[in-house]
C-alpha cells in the first residue's frame, strides 16, 4: 500500500501523463484576446496577440516616417532595418546616417487608441508634417505625394 504522500505524487505524476500536449497552433487559439479591446485595431477591428503588433499595423496607416537623405533617392519607410538594408545596398560607400526620422508615428499611436483622435487625423497631421519636411530637405519633388505608401482600401 502507498502512503498518502506517495499516493498525492503517483496520482500527480500520472495526471500529468493523461494531460494532452499542446501543438503549437493550440496555444495561440486559447489565448484571451477575442474582443478584447485593447489589443484591437479601432480602425479595422482586426485584434492581436501583442500590443507592439496592434501599434505596428495601426502606424501602417500613417505616413513613412524614415527617409533617405541623398537628394534624388526617393526611398520612405517605416523600419530602420528596411532603411540599413536599402543604404548598404544603394549607396554601399557612404557611411550610414545617424537620424533619417520625419516624424516618430509612435506619438500619434496612443492618441488614436486613447480615442484622442482618428486615424484619418492622424494620418493628415502626419502628412503636413511630412510635407512640411519635405520642403525643408528639398525633396518635395522626388516625393510624388507626402502621404508615401499605397492608401489601403477598405
Amino acid at each position: 500500500m502507498l502512503s498518502l504522500d506517495n499516493q498525492v505524487l503517483f496520482q500527480a505524476r500520472t495526471t500529468q501523463l493523461d494531460t494532452p500536449t499542446l501543438k503549437h497552433n493550440d496555444w495561440q487559439q486559447n489565448l484571451p484576446v477575442n474582443g478584447d479591446p485593447s489589443r484591437m485595431c479601432p480602425k479595422c477591428g482586426k485584434t492581436f496577440h501583442r500590443k507592439q503588433e496592434r501599434d505596428r499595423h495601426i502606424r501602417c496607416y500613417l505616413p513613412h516616417s524614415i527617409y533617405c537623405p541623398f537628394t534624388l533617392c526617393s526611398w520612405r519607410g517605416d523600419r530602420q532595418g528596411i532603411f540599413t538594408a536599402h543604404w548598404r545596398k544603394k549607396h554601399p560607400a557612404v557611411p550610414e546616417p545617424a537620424n533619417t526620422h520625419i516624424y516618430d508615428p509612435s506619438k500619434l499611436v496612443n492618441p488614436i487608441l486613447c480615442g484622442a483622435l482618428t486615424v484619418e487625423e492622424a494620418g493628415s497631421i502626419a502628412s503636413s508634417l511630412v510635407e512640411r519636411r519635405a520642403v525643408e530637405l528639398d525633396k518635395a519633388d522626388v516625393w510624388e505625394n507626402g502621404w508615401g505608401r499605397r492608401r489601403k482600401k477598405f
